[in-house]
Formats: C-alpha cells, sequence, structure tokens
C-alpha cells in the first residue's frame, strides 16, 4: 500500500489563524478536522493525523509533505501509536521482501511560522523492518518543534529488540543551512552492537528495556543559553530517566535526548519537557 499525507497551513488574512489551504491525503493516512488550539506557543491549528490500519506492513510506503505559510501556526499530533508489524510470507517464514517505509518533508516558511510535531510513540513489532527518512526545513523567522518517540517493542509481550532493523535519517536546516544530521541502522540480532549505548538493563531504575525520545527545538534565536530553565531540564536527569539537552550550530536551536524506564515515565517527562520548551519559545 502507497499512502500519502500532504498539507499547506496558511494565516487566514482576515483573522490571522491558520487553516488549512490545501490537503490531500490517501490510505493508510486519513486527517481528522482542525480547531484552533489556544495551548502551547501562542495558539495553532491542531490538526490529528491517523493511521487507519494502525501500522504498517511490508512494501508499505507513506509520503508526508508538510508546509507552513509565513504566519501560520500548526500543531500535528496522534491518536494512537504507529506500528510497524512482522514481515512474514504466508507459511509464516521470516520475508526478505521490500521494508516498510516512511518519507516526511516539513518546512516552516519564515515570518513567524510555527509547526510543531508530536506523534505518538513508534511500536516495531518482532521480526519487523523499517526505514524512515525525515527532513526538516526551517526557514529564518520560522520555528519548529519536531518529537520521536521509539519504543523498543511490544515490552508487555516480551518483544523487546525483537524488530529485525530499522532504518532512520533524520535532516534539520535553519535559514538554509545545515544545523543537525542523525542516522540509524539497528538490527538487534545480526549487530546487536548497533545498539551500545541504549541497553541499559541493569542500570539505575532501568530493570527493563528504556524507551527513547527525541527533540528538537528549531529556529529560536530568542531562547537565551543561560535561562535557568535549561538547568531544570538538566535536573530532571535521574536513575528512571536519562536526559541530554545540547544548542544546533550557530544558535540555531536546541536538542534533547531522553530515555526513561518505562513508557509511563517517558510520558510524564515529555510533558514536563515540552511545557518548557514551548516556555522557552513564548519567553
Amino acid at each position: 500500500m502507497t499512502g500519502h499525507l500532504h498539507l499547506l497551513a496558511a494565516a487566514d488574512p482576515r483573522t490571522g489563524r491558520t487553516a488549512l489551504g490545501a490537503q490531500s491525503f490517501r490510505a493508510p493516512m486519513h486527517v481528522g478536522k482542525g480547531h484552533w488550539d489556544g495551548d502551547g506557543s501562542g495558539g495553532a491549528l491542531l490538526v490529528h493525523t491517523v493511521n487507519a490500519p494502525a501500522g504498517l506492513f511490508a512494501g508499505d510506503a507513506v509520503d508526508w509533505r508538510v508546509r507552513v505559510e509565513p504566519g501560520a501556526r500548526l500543531r500535528l499530533v496522534a491518536p494512537s501509536a504507529t506500528r510497524v508489524f512482522r514481515h512474514a510470507r504466508p507459511d509464516g517464514e521470516m520475508s526478505p521482501g521490500e521494508d516498510a517505509r516512511t518519507d516526511q518533508a516539513f518546512h516552516v516558511a519564515g515570518a513567524g511560522a510555527w509547526l510543531e510535531v508530536w506523534p505518538e510513540g513508534f511500536i516495531p513489532h518482532a521480526g519487523s523492518r523499517h526505514r524512515q527518512a525525515t527532513c526538516l526545513d526551517v526557514a529564518a523567522g520560522g520555528g519548529a518543534l519536531l518529537c520521536e518517540i521509539l519504543s523498543p517493542g511490544r515490552v508487555a509481550s516480551g518483544e523487546a529488540w525483537a524488530f529485525e532493523r530499522l532504518r532512520w535519517a533524520l535532516d534539520i536546516t535553519h535559514a538554509g543551512r545545515p544545523v543537525a544530521r542523525e542516522r540509524w541502522d539497528l538490527a538487534p540480532v545480526e549487530r546487536p552492537e548497533s545498539l551500545a549505548g541504549w541497553r541499559l538493563e541493569g542500570a539505575g531504575s532501568f530493570a527493563g528495556p528504556p524507551f527513547y525520545a527525541s527533540l528538537f527545538l528549531v529556529g529560536t534565536a530568542g531562547a537565551d543559553p543561560d535561562d535557568p530553565r535549561w538547568q531544570a531540564l538538566h535536573d530532571l536527569h535521574d536513575a528512571s530517566r536519562w536526559i541530554g539537552v545540547s544548542r544546533l550550530d550557530g544558535g540555531a536551536g536546541w536538542s534533547v535526548k531522553v530515555l526513561a524506564a518505562d513508557g509511563a515515565v517517558l510520558r510524564r517527562t515529555l510533558a514536563t519537557v515540552r511545557a518548557t520548551l514551548l516556555g522557552l519559545v513564548r519567553g
């Protein structure tokens, strides 16, 4: 199945509020009706994105294209986790067929434009394979908050580290200049060393496999690096959650990484992190 989700958010010249100037989607993706959300960074159009079959199968591909025009403010959320299911032949054996794939391109056009992408977690099932490529381009004068959440698998079903392979790529540019680039290639069985630094069972309160989140706050030149709220984020670090905060090159924004002992700890931590980051944006 090949699907897509294409959105164009623009400010209504009469009211100043954001509306979807254009939208197009095809299964497995669906878009819910947007509404104005006063929460967060000065308010935004809140749009729910839904993966109707609740997951991706072998060979599925989804293409995201989201553009936020000057003055528009868009917040993308999802009501449930994204799952990638086992690659299997009818006889139940592993299939060498094509990976599931997600390609995402987000463009924030500048001059007061704002985009927040905050999905639920990504859960790779046992035997699954997935490739994801994300590009975030923020023009001068715009801002964005991008969050990615990754589970080690269906932990409650005993499937931690049971996926076959995950390959993720992320590129971020600000004002036409590259400011962040990440590449993951995780293969627990074939290359267990690819999980080094993540498999923390037995360290601190990590009795089981930890859950991971990555956040990027981009285009926030007004966020003072000496603001005490950055130290408050560092101070969240304890035995059940490990947190790292670093500044992007040239002061283009910030990167926050979180490892949490379980999903509940991660959810509580991210609520605090989000509130802190949006507080920095508002000043």
